[in-house]
């Protein structure tokens, strides 16, 4: 029973052609422009919070958050500085806390500083989830047949910070090997040390962009009209539905929150924390959309050991 259960845990892990994985892509990204969107127009902080929450906990059904554990240290510096350097550059607000260079340093920019803090950091998380279910084929298949050129450039913006820094440290080891460390040594030599890695990577990184796009030239990326694909995805009901369901909840959402859901006021003065009954309808459907990954993901596992 121990050897199936950790079989069932591996293949769950490894193989993401279950759950939202095995979603249309069109419905996908969908999903991901629509988190991004309330991210950046919800400013209540139980909306923010939960949303963080179920972000963090998508990243958890995805690979068991290895990937989120790699950069959470990062995200959060990220996120801190936001929080920050807001109040020292926005003096907009009407409660003073202190003065900082005979400049007001407000309450009102303190909490919007926070806030942006969490939004960013559910776009951040949302983007290692993108970035697993959304892979290379998806995105050239969404895009390749309408834009060949944007298709291109948003796949290798996607893959461009990831793959150099597994660049980056395969570099680094190797120049360790001949006495180039940027981690001992005097400041000035560490610093000429991180100049020629980077001159190596920028070196690397320009070469295989131009055999890149010699191959992809020389296999008609961009002139044939009607491209085939590995996998040929076709929307099915299941995809549909799901389409359907968040172009609906995408549109309630906006609509609801203009007309005044779920609203919480920080300029010109912060407001009280509200939760009445438009905002508690608000926030049922923000956490429907929110968990409609996690919905498919559990509907999935659970056929899994049914059928197992």
């Amino acid at each position: 029973m121990k050897n199936i259960a950790e079989s069932q845990k591996k293949y769950l892990a490894r193989d993401r052609n279950i759950g939202f994985s095995s979603v249309h892509p069109l419905p996908c990204l969908i999903y991901y422009i629509g988190v991004i969107i309330f991210s950046m127009m919800i400013k209540h902080p139980l909306f923010i919070f939960t949303g963080l929450v179920l972000t963090i906990f998508i990243n958890y059904i995805g690979d068991e958050g290895r990937t989120l554990k790699k950069s959470l240290k990062f995200y959060l510096f990220i996120g801190m500085m936001v929080a920050l350097i807001n109040p020292f550059i926005s003096h907009e607000g009407n409660t003073i806390i202190f003065y900082f260079f005979s400049r007001p340093i407000t309450l009102e920019s303190v909490v919007y500083g926070i806030v942006m803090m969490f939004s960013l950091l559910i776009i951040l998380f949302v983007f290692i989830s993108f970035n697993q279910i959304m892979t290379n084929e998806k995105i050239l298949f969404l895009f390749s047949n309408i834009s060949p050129n944007t298709g291109l450039i948003v796949m290798m913006i996607l893959r461009f910070v990831p793959l150099l820094k597994d660049r980056i440290q395969d570099i680094s080891l190797i120049q360790e090997q001949r006495g180039i460390s940027t981690k001992e040594g005097k400041i000035k030599k560490r610093l000429e040390n991180g100049m020629k890695i980077l001159n190596v990577l920028i070196a690397w990184s320009l070469e295989e962009s131009i055999e890149t796009a010699r191959s992809m030239k020389g296999r008609g990326y961009g002139v044939v009209h009607r491209r085939t694909f590995y996998n040929n995805y076709r929307m099915d009901k299941r995809d549909w539905t799901v389409f359907l369901v968040l172009l609906s909840l995408i549109f309630l959402i906006i609509v609801l929150h203009g007309l005044g859901y779920g609203k919480f006021e920080i300029y010109p003065k912060v407001g009280n924390i509200l939760f009445n009954l438009k905002d508690v309808f608000l926030y049922i459907l923000f956490i429907l959309y929110m968990s409609i990954p996690i919905v498919l993901e559990g509907t999935d596992r659970l056929k899994w050991n049914k059928f197992r």
